[in-house]
C-alpha cells in the first residue's frame, strides 16, 4: 500500500511542479527573455518546492521526487528558448 501512496506523489508532484512552470514560465516571459525566464523559473520553483516538499511528501527523501521534475522542466525550457530564439 505504501508504495501506491508513494506512486501517488510522484504523479502528483510532477503536475504540480508542471503547472508552477507554466505559470511562473507566464510571467517571467512579460519581463525578460526566454532563457533568462527559464532560468528564473528554475531558481523560484525549486525554491518554493525546496521549502515545502518535507512537509508535503511522505517519502524519506523528497528531492528524490521533486528534483528530477525541475531537471527536467528546465530542459525543456532551455531548448524551447533555444529554438524560439536561435
Amino acid at each position: 500500500m505504501q508504495i501506491v501512496i508513494y506512486l501517488l506523489e510522484w504523479i502528483g508532484s510532477f503536475f504540480v511542479i508542471w503547472l508552477m512552470n507554466i505559470g511562473s514560465m507566464y510571467l517571467f516571459r512579460k519581463k525578460f527573455n526566454l532563457i533568462t525566464s527559464a532560468i528564473f523559473t528554475f531558481m523560484a520553483v525549486g525554491l518554493i518546492v525546496f521549502l515545502t516538499a518535507p512537509y508535503l511528501i511522505s517519502f524519506s527523501e523528497p528531492a528524490l521526487f521533486y528534483l528530477p521534475f525541475l531537471i527536467f522542466w528546465f530542459v525543456v525550457n532551455l531548448r524551447k528558448a533555444n529554438q524560439e530564439e536561435g
